[in-house]
């Protein structure tokens, strides 16, 4: 394993020797002048610690460039995945899940950022200069502190729909100013290095291939920035959801301890719809809670290097132990779109679904034979109408014309009378009903609007009996 060791010369004298000539004497900065993206002038924003390193070796930047090339193609791949199934299936598309999506958004803004790394890091130092450190340094700060503001309202999210299941009314309001929050809240903090103020700048770090606040410097208003920044996008987003998570574990152990005792001993239909809702919903709630503990265990390491730095112990820290953190958080946002294709039941039933179809029509064929009806059933719930509070659902039964392929292991006079027999069945459906049937589910509430359901119903029943005595 390559070891950085110390150069002896400057182990103690930095601030007395010229940055500039050891930054020449130890990098290639011809070759990146060359490029037209590095101006030696570059050199005095680099922090004086990291030049008492030796340049790493071209083994380990190549190590380092394989390993991200690798997260990015893997992490790019995943978080479009998530993006085009929500896009695609609207079974997805809930508000729970609105922020989901905004969540591999987030996890794919920062692969966008790894590029940059790979450049220098093949070039063997910061190549790109000033404006590459920018773009990357802003990049990283704003889809870092996205995913977790994003985490922080996907648990709060969790915390209202476990704990208070039927209040409902305000889920897509919640979701849209959680996602609204979320992306200020992370523009504000990663845009001021961009300023270029006395709350400091993105300059290098570690290898010098990568960029970030500077966490060493001696400015004690660059300190405060970053510590506040540190508040702001881990401290209490990490409060917010220890709340929300230590508040939704009771609310499940108290709905158990009531099942078990009999308190929701209840058979009816809606209830049984709604359990099972909620069901699904506290299993979301938990894949949630592994990717916030893994959110966790890769951020809090960089973490705990800025706040070493701005409290004065950077003896302790070296460029290889300022990378693999950083390295850690990449591999985060590379995981996250996994783990929730993996765990969450409906997303891994669409994902089967689109593969096999698509897998199936390219195999087998189907060649049509011949048109015959069936009997489709369409389930509508009134959410935009004005009798949407009394939550009505009501069913449909539409005659619809679709192709049918022949059957194997029958003859043809034995398909021509099953085709029949199924003629014979729709005509008489037909004869005694219109186009659509009114055909209601409702809840045990009664209303105004269930009584005339159940009497249209009723009058449906007797007018098809009197059609099959008469037939």
């Amino acid at each position: 394993m390559y070891v950085l060791e110390k150069k002896t010369d400057t182990k103690n004298n930095i601030s007395d020797i010229n940055p500039i000539e050891i930054f020449k004497r130890l990098y290639p900065i011809n070759k990146w002048k060359n490029a037209g993206y590095f101006v030696e002038d570059y050199i005095d924003k680099i922090n004086p610690y990291w030049l008492q390193f030796e340049p790493a070796s071209r083994f380990s930047h190549f190590t380092l460039g394989v390993i991200y090339a690798i997260l990015m193609i893997v992490g790019l791949c995943g978080n479009f995945m998530v993006i085009f199934m929500f896009l695609r299936c609207k079974i997805l598309r809930t508000s729970g899940n609105i922020l989901i999506l905004n969540l591999a958004i987030s996890d794919g803004l920062m692969m966008f950022e790894i590029p940059f790394f790979l450049y220098n890091t093949f070039q063997e130092g910061p190549a790109l200069g000033e404006i590459g450190c920018l773009i990357y340094g802003f990049l990283g700060g704003l889809s870092g502190c996205s995913s977790i503001m994003t985490l922080t309202s996907i648990s709060l999210d969790r915390f209202f729909v476990i704990k208070y299941p039927l209040n409902r009314k305000y889920s897509k309001i919640r979701s849209k100013v959680c996602l609204f929050v979320s992306w200020m809240y992370a523009i504000v903090f990663s845009s001021i290095p961009l300023l270029n103020t006395q709350l400091g700048t993105y300059v290098p770090e570690g290898l010098l291939t990568s960029c970030s606040f500077d966490y060493l410097t001696d400015s004690q208003k660059v300190r405060s920035f970053i510590f506040s920044f540190f508040t702001a996008a881990w401290l209490i987003p990490m409060s917010i959801i220890s709340f929300s998570y230590v508040n939704i574990v009771r609310t499940v152990l108290v709905k158990n301890k009531g099942k078990k005792l009999g308190a929701f001993k209840n058979d009816s239909f809606r209830h049984i719809k709604e359990e099972k809702k909620n069901r699904q919903e506290i299993r979301l709630a938990f894949i949630i809670f592994f990717i916030i503990i893994l959110w966790f265990v890769a951020w809090t390491p960089y973490a705990t290097i800025a706040l070493l730095g701005i409290f004065g112990q950077k003896h302790l820290i070296t460029p290889m132990s300022s990378m693999i953190p950083a390295m850690f958080c990449k591999t985060a946002s590379c995981v996250d779109p996994f783990i929730y294709a993996l765990s969450h039941t409906k997303f891994k039933r669409e994902l089967k679904a689109l593969v096999f179809r698509s897998d199936r029509k390219k195999r087998e064929p189907v060649k049509p034979s011949r048109n015959i009806d069936t009997i489709q059933t369409i389930q509508r719930s009134f959410e935009d109408d004005k009798y949407s509070n009394d939550g009505v659902e009501v069913e449909f039964i539409r005659v619809d014309s679709i192709e049918c392929s022949s059957v194997r292991g029958k003859t043809q006079e034995q398909m021509a009378e099953h085709f029949r027999n199924i003629e014979s069945d729709i005509d008489d459906l037909d004869a005694t009903c219109s186009k659509w049937i009114f055909k209601p589910t409702f809840s045990n509430r009664s209303s105004s609007i269930r009584k005339l359901a159940r009497s249209l119903s009723q009058r449906g029943s007797l007018k098809r009996q009197r059609s099959q005595e008469f037939h």
